[in-house]
């Protein structure tokens, strides 16, 4: 996933698949977001089967089945000029009992 500032105070989330080393086309979420640059955020991916659900501070912003990837794993990009700043990643399975606070 690929997060740009698009306009002022707009986001723009893009992702794109990379099989054997090789990114494929990327795909551009309809949806933008308000947000203000440089602003933390809190991205979240679900994955059941073959559907990946995409939120941003808990809003669904890109949902699409793809059946190419039994199993793999994850990536982390930015724009070439800019420094993304990661604050902690966590992979949980839904198989696993875990204990997690959700704020509802």
């Amino acid at each position: 996933m690929f997060i740009a500032d698009y306009a002022p105070y707009s986001t723009l989330f893009s992702r794109c698949a990379v099989i054997a080393g090789v990114a494929q086309s990327p795909v551009i979420a309809s949806q933008r977001l308000p947000g203000k640059p440089r602003s933390a955020m809190t991205v979240s991916t679900h994955a059941s089967g073959d559907t990946f659900t995409v939120s941003v501070d808990g809003k669904n912003i890109d949902t699409w089945d793809d059946d190419r990837f039994p199993m793999g794993g994850i990536g982390f990009i930015g724009a070439p000029d800019d420094r993304a700043r990661l604050y902690w990643v966590r992979l949980s399975s839904t198989e696993l009992t875990a204990k997690e606070y959700q704020n509802k």
